[in-house]
């Protein structure tokens, strides 16, 4: 769950009632934690995106994928950069992750 801003939500900002019944412990590891580096303020100094900077640290996803790694939760990751001609663009990199299951699923 990602607030507007996009970070997870912090514990104290939920119902309790809500978080009993439907939030896991683990979601709490990364509470308060920006998902993308480019919606952290940190990198957007004076209404400017640091993309150099952004770029150096590793973004949630990354983390996450690392952690699941290191628990024994996935073998395997790989990142994939999509080029979309359509819209011209290049969408953002994407982290596949082959979980222990053997079942590959995209890890956005």
């Amino acid at each position: 769950m990602v607030d507007f801003t996009g970070k997870y939500f912090v514990k104290d900002d939920m119902n309790e009632e809500f978080v009993k019944l439907c939030v896991n412990e683990s979601y709490w590891k990364h509470s308060g934690d920006f998902v993308k580096n480019a919606y952290d303020p940190k990198y957007n100094q004076g209404g400017k995106y640091d993309e150099k900077a952004a770029n150096k640290d590793m973004d949630l996803n990354v983390v996450l994928c690392l952690e699941m790694k290191e628990e024994g939760t996935a073998f395997k990751i790989e990142k994939h950069v999509l080029a979309h001609r359509q819209a011209r663009a290049l969408l953002p990199a994407r982290l596949l992750v082959h979980q222990i299951d053997g079942e590959e699923r995209p890890y956005v």
